[in-house]
């Protein structure tokens, strides 16, 4: 029988698909359907691989949720187990950002858009996750799975308060530069950001090993 979370992350997964629908009679047979890196369409087509391309993203956000999901059953240190309600708003929040990514691809391939939303979404969903880091419980799938950070309980924790703080932050600070900024400058930012939010806790999470233990 399906869970009411899986039922839950298809219904907001069909929102965009119903969207294309209401709008489908006034789009122009052929659509923008790739954008450069500049937000400017590079690629057209007919509109009927809108369909394609939404259904693409949605697969993935699916499976994706249903993974996070299942992961506390396989999960070596059972410590998932008490993470369920983290795993749902983690999966949850990115079902949110795929549904909103197609709604954006539907209404970018009938209207001039800069790109620059899809950096704030991403901002967004940084964030997000950021809020949610400091309640994971150590585990071999979600998380910084490092060395060190697998073998001490503490070094997990100090580790994932320490990402939460600098995650959040980091999503708010891409959302709004994405917002602020020249577009030529978005995407170099976001790529800066995300090497700066990978490596500075694994950096944090390296010497709190060497001074602790």
């Amino acid at each position: 029988m399906m869970s009411r979370n899986l039922i839950l992350a298809i219904g907001i997964l069909s929102i965009p698909f119903i969207y294309l629908a209401l709008t489908w009679g006034s789009m122009p047979d052929q659509v923008a359907l790739h954008f450069g890196a500049d937000g400017q369409p590079d690629r057209y087509g007919n509109k009927s691989e809108l369909f394609v391309a939404l259904g693409i993203i949605s697969a993935v956000g699916l499976l994706a949720f249903g993974l996070i999901q299942w992961l506390p059953t396989i999960d070596p240190k059972k410590n998932l187990e008490t993470s369920s309600t983290t795993l749902f708003k983690i999966g949850f929040s990115l079902v949110v950002f795929m549904a909103i990514l197609n709604i954006y691809i539907i209404y970018s391939a009938t209207h001039t858009t800069e790109g620059r939303l899809v950096f704030v979404l991403l901002g967004a969903f940084f964030a997000a996750l950021g809020n949610l880091l400091h309640s994971v419980k150590p585990n071999y799938f979600v998380g910084m799975r490092l060395p060190w950070t697998l073998e001490s309980e503490a070094n997990w924790r100090a580790t994932h308060q320490f990402a939460s703080r600098i995650w959040f932050g980091g999503g708010i600070a891409i959302a709004i530069l994405s917002l602020l900024l020249p577009l030529k400058w978005v995407v170099g930012v976001f790529l800066v950001s995300v090497v700066l939010l990978t490596v500075v806790p694994a950096v944090y999470s390296y010497r709190y090993f060497k001074q602790n233990g």
